[in-house]
């Protein structure tokens, strides 16, 4: 192999490499919000799916969350979340939309809204 053919292959793999990576990474905005959905729920998810998270307030030392599927806006959840794991966190009726990360309801395990400090969620009361 001569030295344009080397060079042509190995900077066809850095622009493949280039796309992949701007292709997998770019930020999903979210769907479009179903009617059911109140007008305050926000939507956090990735790509493959989210769920549309509304705050109503607080009540017995937690916070009230509805949960709302992102595709067709079924309620999904709904109750007092309280936190875990989060010492010296501001969480409040002010700030509680920068602090959520993602909603996880696994079968079998606790209901809950992770926050992006680390290790730090709101589990759901029963």
């Amino acid at each position: 192999m001569n030295n344009g053919r080397v060079f042509l292959l190995v900077l066809a793999l850095v622009v493949v490499l280039v796309v992949v990576y701007f292709l997998s990474y770019r930020p999903c905005p979210p769907p479009e919000k179903p009617e059911s959905v109140p007008e305050s729920a926000i939507w956090y998810g990735e790509c493959d799916g989210g769920n549309w998270i509304d705050f109503i307030g607080l009540e017995r030392n937690g916070y009230v969350f509805k949960v709302f599927r992102d595709w067709d806006g079924k309620l999904i959840e709904e109750g007092v979340f309280v936190l875990n794991g989060c010492s010296g966190l501001e969480f409040s009726e002010s700030n509680w939309s920068d602090q959520i990360a993602y909603f996880e309801n696994n079968e079998g395990a606790d209901i809950k809204i992770y926050l992006k400090e680390s290790d730090c969620y709101l589990r759901l009361e029963r």
